[in-house]
């Protein structure tokens, strides 16, 4: 009927039947007998069932095609990777071929009344049996002198099929965007993954791309991107740095390299022996420092195609950095600020801050308010217990951040909760030490902390400063809401107080009630929590509800914070405007909601994004705008800025186990 079969064959089988004149958009053609043409496929070529080999440029055909005379004309694994399909004219029947016209009585058929299976009764030039059907399959051109062959046979290499690939106007976009997006997927994991089959050469380690994408998976929808991978990923080459706090390529800008190599230089699918050659991938320096000492690379910016019956064969480089933080590679490189305390009858951790196995602990089940400082003699305060942890460097702001983390509440008692900050780096150094602010309901993050005598244990965290607390106490100081909230915090106080300002800096004040010295610098929260899509701050019940979540998994949650900031310079103090959104959700496994855990793209950009549901229970949304003023003429409020946990406590003892973060500058 000249419309092509759904499947045929086995996979990796090859197959012949009647050309698919239809499906090809072709007339009714015949050879100059007026038989019908004929069509074999290459078990690498079939469209289903498809191939288990990567379908690319080095794929080799499974037809060796012969001359009449015997002489190898195309073969597998020469300059045009054998045959991929061929055509047939089968000629006029020849002694033996009893080919069958349509049965009496059915409707006419144009070619006859012969299945395919039957493809002996016109073609002699090919062996198609099911059983030798697989791997390399002869063909033999007739010569129609000699009464025992009569094919004429025209073949289609795998050069041929890429050439015609090439000049489709999206190959090289669609090509462009895989490179992409498999960068940006490993640049959002909390490290850059390691090569396989990597060789360790000066400070870098040299290989492959993983079979499967690697890094954070989260392409966008309708990219195509994932069915490509599969397909290309062998044409990567990928070298990154063994030590990767370092940035030891190309001059000090890149971690790693990810290098699409392109086309052999001849053109052509590359040999079995080629393609376990890095030498028929990279040209030039890039292959000497590849596989070598050295450091530097060069390539194109993105895959062009120049002239489709040309190797497309320059290299393209994009350069790789994973997130500035991450617990996986620097949890090491957090300070802390918090009291040694030396509780009467506690002989385990006893800080507010501890380590777990990659992990933050905040909080303390002993440290309350009901036990005793064995070193004085007195109750603990208040004052006392606060607890905050600092990354040791400074980071640039730039035009925003994206943040993932995941915490476990791991009992079930009302603690005071903890927060994520952003602290100024200029306003926030560390001269006299690593800040936190006061313990109870201040969370760490507000206030100062201090002992029996008025004298703080630490500096405080002063402005500029932003977060999002997850709240779990109810503190009528704090006007909070209830003891089970979310809410985004920011405090740019620049009045000349900045003591008695500084400890309302997590008060939810209610709209129109902060004092006026603070309008604009602090939340002003408005209306109830009723709604998981209050702009500022939310309920979420599972925080601290054991009939909803009675058990440690059921209070794990996934945090994901992206902030844009744009700023305009001004010659007296200039302007920054930070768009903030933070989602929160329970769960442990963030590849239920693909992207959230890619914090090299932005989560609204993801497919999770768009299946993310907010209910007040299990997740919640949170976003504001927020204007920052300069604090002085001479320097950019978060130009550079520090991040950090605080964490504080009083009656009740609390833990929470904070993993997987990691931060990005955008």
């Amino acid at each position: 009927d000249g419309i092509a079969e759904g499947t045929c064959g086995a996979a990796g089988q090859s197959v012949v039947g009647y050309l698919p004149y239809k499906t090809l958009g072709l007339p009714d053609l015949r050879d100059e007998s007026g038989a019908c043409l004929w069509y074999a496929v290459a078990g690498n070529f079939k469209n289903n069932p498809k191939t288990a080999q990567p379908v690319n440029w080095d794929l080799q055909g499974n037809f060796l095609v012969r001359t009449a005379a015997g002489a190898v004309r195309l073969a597998p694994e020469d300059a045009e990777g054998g045959a991929a399909a061929t055509i047939f004219a089968p000629g006029g029947p020849l002694a033996g071929q009893d080919r069958q016209p349509t049965p009496a009585g059915e409707p006419q058929k144009r070619c006859g009344g012969d299945p395919a299976a039957n493809y002996t009764r016109y073609l002699e030039s090919a062996a198609m049996g099911a059983g030798a059907a697989a791997g390399t399959v002869t063909l033999t051109e007739g010569d129609r002198t000699t009464g025992a062959n009569n094919d004429a046979i025209l073949a289609i290499t795998p050069r041929e099929v890429f050439t015609a690939v090439k000049t489709r106007g999206d190959f090289a976009a669609a090509i462009n965007t895989l490179s992409g997006h498999v960068a940006l997927n490993m640049q959002g994991s909390a490290v850059l993954p390691a090569p396989v089959a990597g060789v360790a050469a000066g400070p870098k380690l040299s290989g492959l791309l993983a079979a499967t994408v690697p890094g954070s998976y989260a392409f966008p929808a309708g990219t195509g991107t994932p069915d490509y991978y599969p397909a290309w990923a062998g044409q990567y080459r990928y070298t990154v740095c063994a030590n990767q706090k370092t940035r030891c390529l190309n001059g000090g800008a890149c971690t790693g390299v990810l290098l699409f190599a392109g086309e052999r230089a001849a053109g052509g699918p590359r040999t079995a022996a080629e393609a376990a050659d890095h030498a028929t991938f990279l040209e030039g320096g890039n292959l000497a420092n590849f596989t070598g000492a050295g450091t530097t690379f060069a390539g194109a910016a993105s895959f062009a195609v120049a002239n489709p019956r040309l190797a497309a064969a320059q290299d393209v480089m994009l350069c790789l950095n994973p997130p500035e933080v991450s617990f996986q590679r620097d949890l090491g490189d957090f300070q802390d600020a918090a009291l040694p305390l030396n509780i009467t009858g506690v002989s385990g951790p006893q800080s507010l801050v501890n380590r777990g196995t990659g992990a933050l602990v905040l909080g303390n089940d002993d440290a309350t308010t009901g036990h005793t400082d064995a070193d004085t003699g007195h109750v603990l305060t208040t004052g006392q217990l606060f607890g905050c942890t600092w990354y040791n460097a400074d980071l640039p702001f730039g035009t925003g951040v994206r943040i993932y983390f995941k915490f476990r509440i791991e009992n079930n008692t009302a603690g005071e909760g903890f927060t994520m900050v952003l602290a100024d780096a200029v306003q926030n150094d560390t001269l006299s030490g690593q800040r936190c602010g006061a313990g109870g309901a201040r969370l760490g993050y507000a206030g100062t902390n201090a002992n029996a005598l008025g004298l703080p244990y630490t500096p405080q965290i002063i402005r500029s400063k932003l977060g999002i607390e997850f709240d779990t106490g109810t503190s009528a100081s704090r006007n909070d809401p209830n003891n089970r909230h979310v809410a985004l915090l920011y405090w740019n106080y620049v009045g000349p107080d900045q003591v008695a300002a500084m400890d309302d800096d997590n008060v939810h004040w209610p709209a129109g009630t902060p004092p006026v010295t603070e309008a604009g610098v602090i939340p002003a929260f408005d209306g109830s929590l009723t709604s998981p899509l209050s702009t500022k701050r939310a309920t979420l019940n599972c925080l601290n509800q054991a009939s909803l979540c009675a058990t440690a998994d059921q209070r794990t949650f996934l945090v994901r914070m992206d902030i844009v900031r744009s700023y305009v310079a001004s010659v007296i103090r200039g302007t920054g405007t930070y768009d903030i959104k933070a989602w929160v959700t329970q769960g442990s496994d963030p590849s239920l909601l693909p992207g959230f855990d890619n914090v090299a793209i932005d989560f609204e950009s993801m497919p999770g994004a768009a299946v993310y549901t907010p209910s007040a229970n299990y997740a919640v949304y949170l976003a504001e705008t927020v204007t920052l003023q300069d604090l002085s003429a001479t320097g950019a409020t978060f130009n550079l800025f520090r991040v950090g946990f605080t964490v504080g406590q009083s009656t009740v003892g609390q833990r929470f186990t904070v993993s997987d973060f990691k931060l990005r500058s955008r």
